[in-house]
């Protein structure tokens, strides 16, 4: 279970809503799908939370899958 806790995806979610959350095969992942994963490291302003955004993109490079995602309501993709 994650809690909301930016305006990133209004008015899909709001801050304080809750989401319950499960593991799924980066295989099963679509383009326009919500996913919930850590950035921590990932770049230099990633968050210690959780991220909740919208898959924009999927790409497989060898045996890796890498996503490409966006926040509904903000500006920009990750």
């Amino acid at each position: 279970m994650v809690v909301v806790i930016s305006e990133s995806m209004v008015p899909t979610y709001n801050v304080g809503d809750l989401l319950f959350v499960k593991g799924e095969s980066a295989n099963n992942i679509q383009i326009g799908d919500v996913i919930v994963f850590n950035a921590y490291g990932l770049w230099w302003y990633a968050p210690n939370e959780p991220i909740v955004h919208r898959v924009i993109n999927k790409t497989l490079v060898g045996d890796t899958w890498y996503f490409q995602t966006k926040g509904d309501n903000n500006n920009n993709p990750d």
